[in-house]
């Protein structure tokens, strides 16, 4: 709940701070919807987990002149959720015949997140380019439901599920572009590259108890192609994360560890501008 509440609270701030701004350039709501992906792979590079299914998400973005039209300030934040289909193997159980066993189920997703780009953008006849450097702050639920499998004899059994609160910090590279294509329309594109600077796993009721997993960083891309036309603003979009096998916990019997782990969306998102 703590984690909900800190989006909304910054999701708030975030929409209200740029609305006192005399540069204000732009301000807008927009919604999505796309094919979600996570996967987890064990040390060999062999995939253990698969979750695969539709995502839909929600936010708000501002764009401010700080300085000449040339330094800009961007902003967003934004809520999605989804349920999808897990594909996955049995561990850690003390009956050999119930390990490595294949297994399915449903993941629950929801979260949100909030970023803020500083660019310095170039204009020239006709469009602009701009690099820019941000940071943002990403958190979501992931929740896996209980299922059942069965052994290699057919007898089955229970297996239980998984609660998890992940939590990321990251800096984001990239390069933003505009090009008019006519009256009022304009095609832009934003492309770059994102890595994290902290991201914690709160693992909840696991063989261990309540386990803090720290997966560690590595990088992933973005990228959303678009047009602009009046208030309008229909776009293709991709977003991913990576994260590196985190450090060991050890708790009593226990060794407790976050496998490496790939998330990516494509979809497609549409905005209205409101200034």
């Amino acid at each position: 709940m703590i984690h909900y509440l800190a989006i909304t609270m910054l999701a708030a701030l975030l929409m209200t701070s740029p609305c006192l701004a005399a540069g204000l350039e732009d301000i807008s709501a927009y919604g999505y919807g796309g094919y979600f992906s996570w996967q987890e792979y064990n040390d060999a590079g062999s995939r253990v987990a698969r979750e695969t299914g539709p995502v839909f998400g929600a936010g708000a973005a501002a764009r401010v002149d700080l300085l000449q039209k040339s330094l800009i300030l961007h902003g967003k934040a934004e809520l999605f959720g989804t349920v999808v289909d897990y594909e996955g193997r049995t561990q850690g159980s003390n009956d050999p015949a119930e390990n490595n066993r294949p297994v399915g189920s449903d993941t629950r997703y929801f979260g949100g997140k909030i970023e803020g780009d500083l660019g310095w953008r170039v204009s020239f006849d006709g469009g602009s380019l701009e690099p820019f450097f941000g940071i943002g702050y990403r958190t979501w639920l992931r929740d896996i439901d209980s299922s059942t499998s069965t052994t290699e004899a057919g007898t089955r059994f229970p297996v239980g599920g998984a609660t998890e609160y992940w939590d990321t910090i990251y800096t984001r590279y990239g390069l933003k572009g505009e090009v008019s294509i006519g009256n009022e329309t304009a095609l832009f594109l934003e492309a770059g590259a994102k890595y994290p600077l902290y991201t914690r796993n709160e693992a909840q009721d696991t063989s261990a108890g309540d386990v803090t997993l720290e997966p560690r960083s590595d990088w992933s891309a973005f990228a959303e192609l678009g047009i602009l036309h009046k208030v309008f603003r229909p776009a293709i979009f991709y977003e991913g994360f990576r994260f590196r096998r985190s450090p060991v916990e050890e708790r009593g019997i226990f060794q407790m560890w976050q496998p490496k782990s790939d998330s990516d969306i494509v979809g497609i998102s549409f905005a209205y501008s409101f200034h």
